[in-house]
Formats: C-alpha cells, structure tokens, sequence
C-alpha cells in the first residue's frame, strides 16, 4: 500500500518534508509522543495509541519488518507466559511437602479451584491453551473453524466418559459442550501443573495428590516412575514418604479416637489363600494364611461417658461374659 487510505499523498509528503527539514526521523517523533507524559494527550499520541493494532499488523505484513515483528512479538509472549508461570509458583497453596502430607491436604485440594485461580493469576496463558485445545473455535479471521466431529463422535472418542450423559436444563449438545469443558479445563489445569513444577519441584500439588491416588491404585512403580518423568506425578519415593506420613497421622487419630472412650471395636477373622505357582515338596506349606482385621466405630448421636457407666455395672454382673 502505497498511500494511507485515511490521509491524501500530497498531504503525507508535506509531513515529510517537514520531518526531513526538522532533521526528525519518523521513528524518533513517533517515540517522543509515546514515551513522554508531556504528550500522553496529544491528538498525534492518542491516534497512534487507537491505531495500534492495525499499525502493528501493518508492520506485521511489511516485507521489511515482518520477521522483526514476529520477533518481537515471539519474544513479548515469552516473557509474559514465564511470568506468569513464575506468579503462579508463588502461590504457597501449590506446595505440597510429601515428607508432611496430611489427610487436609488431600481433601482441601479441588482441581476446580485451582483452575480458578489459574485462570485469575495468568489469563494470557489459560487462554493461549483453551484455544489450542479446542476443536471448535474462531480463526484470526474472524472464520468459524469446525472439528470435524459431532459432540457424539467427541463422546464416543472419551472412553468411560460416554457412559453416562448428565441429566439437566438446556439440550443434549449442551450438556455434551459443558461436559467437554469440564475434560478441557483438567487438561489445562494439567499442562499448566507441569509447567509450574519443571520451574518450580516445590509447586507439585497436583502431582503429589495424583501420585496417592496411583498409590491407592495399586498402579505398577514403572508406570509411577514414568509418569513422574512426563511431570504428571511425583516420584515413588516421594509417594512412599507421602503414605508413611499419612499412616503415622492415621496411627494417632485412632489412638486419640480410642483415649476418648467412645469407640467401639470390631474384628473379624478371615483367610487369604496364597497359591504357590510351582509346587514342590521341598517346600510344601500351606497356602492359607489366617488373619485378623480390626475397626473403630465413632459412637455417634451425642454419646457421652455417662451413657457407657452401664457397661461397668453388667461387667459385675457377668464376670464370666
């Protein structure tokens, strides 16, 4: 484009001469406006401040400039996505010490609130991987870009998640749209997790309750060890420091459970039968194995010692039962 669609040529050449005669390069003029509070409200500043998007886009497509542009805008992304990852590493709610894990850990976390708070520190970067993530959404020219599936054939593509379609207001499609949201933010809330603890180990929250719950799974030790390799959970060992805590914490809230007398207690003897694979003589055993399991049973309703001093006066009664 040769001249501005906006101003004459005759006119744009006067302004030239008038910068060359001055010995003011267009560049330095434009940046004195923008960098000087002196003419933060000049008429030139604020047109160009209107304008930017559509000056940056010319930029943008000049042969010139473009790969400049590109650059530069390579480079502001960059920055703003590691400062946002590195505002989101501060958050001390996100750091999980295995070696101290407690059952208020696990239940306080919620993944819908950290997606949340997510969103609110680094909306540039939710945004970014919404986008990337989705199969419907506009292009940059404004054109509706479709995925090439139904909700049904994105349903049938989630496994498990097809079983059942929730029941609610509005129609089908829209409880599939909101269901699939659902899938898109843990994914974001996922990426953005491994992001957070690559820049930070101590940022692992996701990783650490995702790491018990394999735990609980019975979930083989290599498949642990290489989904801590991919950032989705913590190590083994970490796991294992995570459980012991956990178990030392259980030990006392059944002890504390048991000092206020207001437990009852339950055992039931089963067996196990272990099998050998390849019998032999010299090592006849019996496979079955007894065992004993135990459980404390809160006495709920408002039970208190008073209402257990009966048990005393049929212990008298019945010595022998």
């Amino acid at each position: 484009m040769e001249t501005s669609t906006w101003t004459a040529r005759s006119q744009i050449d006067r302004i030239a001469d008038v910068l060359q005669q001055e010995h003011v390069p267009a560049a330095d003029f434009v940046i004195t406006l923008l960098e000087r509070n002196s003419y933060r409200d000049h008429p030139c500043t604020k047109s160009l401040v209107d304008n930017a998007p559509a000056i940056i886009d010319l930029f943008a497509k000049h042969p010139d400039s473009s790969e400049s542009t590109f650059r530069w805008a390579r480079n502001t992304i960059q920055k703003r996505t590691a400062d946002s990852i590195k505002r989101l590493t501060a958050n001390q709610d996100w750091h999980f010490d295995a070696s101290h894990a407690s059952a208020k850990d696990l239940e306080d976390f919620q993944i819908e609130e950290m997606a949340r708070e997510m969103k609110e520190i680094a909306p540039d970067l939710w945004n970014l991987l919404h986008l990337l993530l989705s199969k419907d959404h506009k292009d940059l020219d404004g054109d509706q870009v479709m995925g090439g599936t139904t909700p049904d054939d994105e349903f049938d593509e989630l496994g498990n998640f097809t079983q059942a379609i929730p029941d609610g207001p509005g129609t089908r499609a829209e409880r599939v749209e909101k269901r699939r949201e659902g899938i898109r933010t843990i994914k974001i809330v996922v990426m953005i997790s491994i992001m957070m603890q690559s820049r930070n180990n101590k940022s692992n929250a996701l990783e650490s309750v995702f790491g018990v719950f394999l735990h609980s799974t019975n979930t083989p030790e290599k498949v642990i060890q290489a989904l801590a390799h991919m950032g989705i959970s913590i190590s083994p060992s970490a796991i294992h420091s995570a459980i012991h805590s956990l178990s030392q914490e259980t030990i006392e809230t059944l002890r504390t459970m048991g000092q206020t007398l207001l437990v009852g207690y339950a055992y039931d003897n089963f067996d196990i039968n272990f099998p050998t694979i390849v019998p032999t003589i010299e090592k006849a055993i019996d496979p079955l194995t007894h065992l004993t399991s135990g459980a404390i049973i809160c006495l709920d309703h408002d039970v208190v010692l008073e209402d257990l001093a009966c048990s005393g006066d049929e212990k008298k009664r019945h010595p022998e039962g």
